[in-house]
């Protein structure tokens, strides 16, 4: 699950691949209404889940504490997993810039997709910052990532068969049979859930262990307040 939860541009599929799922359930709906659904399905399932990860790599700049944080096309970042700095040291999360001389190998997000570094590195360093994060599709998406039509087709299929069923005053209407696909594709999103967090806990067999700063372990420069640092 672990690998494959990456996205990856070299293998989608359209969102087409999810008609025969949901087209028996909601006869006579246009396909166009039915394709929307899906996609609506898909970034809530993604979005929720955090399944889908993409790692990127930027260039540190000597003295440069805010970079710009990028996807691949047709994705959009939901929020931060993880950053790693040098290879080597993993910088935790802070939900708001520091006072001056507190905190060290933390980080925090002046905005969705730019992050501010609280220790700038002293040299340039070429691919130095590594930023793994969780995206979604992007609401003009057209593509489905691979991993998600081979082991979430069904759980997304009843996501967007339950939307296609409350859409009033159609000849599929059917807000009791939505009420059950709505159940299935909560089921699934649970069982997603659970299962993306085993893979990426930090127990997993399948990650190399990680560099903690030492600022981050309260020596080193590590803030020692009472305010809660640590959540998102």
């Amino acid at each position: 699950v672990y690998n494959m939860s990456y996205i990856d541009p070299n293998n989608k599929l359209g969102f087409d691949a999810l008609l025969p799922y949901v087209m028996p359930q909601v006869n006579g709906c246009p396909d166009q209404i039915v394709l929307q659904n899906i996609r609506l399905s898909v970034i809530e399932f993604t979005r929720r889940s955090g399944m889908l990860h993409d790692t990127q790599q930027y260039d540190l700049q000597q003295q440069v504490t805010e970079y710009q944080l990028t996807t691949e096309c047709g994705y959009d970042i939901v929020r931060v997993f993880r950053v790693t700095v040098d290879g080597r040291w993993e910088y935790s999360p802070v939900n708001r810039k520091l006072p001056s001389g507190f905190g060290a190998f933390v980080y925090h997000m002046a905005s969705p997709t730019i992050i501010h570094l609280r220790r700038p590195p002293a040299t340039d360093d070429a691919l130095g910052l590594e930023v793994e994060t969780i995206v979604q599709p992007k609401q003009d998406s057209c593509v489905l990532d691979n991993y998600l039509y081979e082991m979430w087709a069904e759980g997304i299929a009843a996501g967007a068969i339950a939307r296609c069923l409350t859409i009033p005053q159609t000849n599929w209407y059917d807000p009791k049979l939505a009420a059950d696909f709505q159940l299935k594709f909560r089921k699934e999103l649970t069982r997603c859930r659970a299962e993306i967090d085993r893979s990426f806990s930090t127990s997993s067999m399948m990650k190399a262990p990680a560099w903690i700063g030492p600022g981050n372990r309260g020596w080193g420069g590590g803030y020692q307040g009472g305010w809660n640092g640590g959540s998102w």
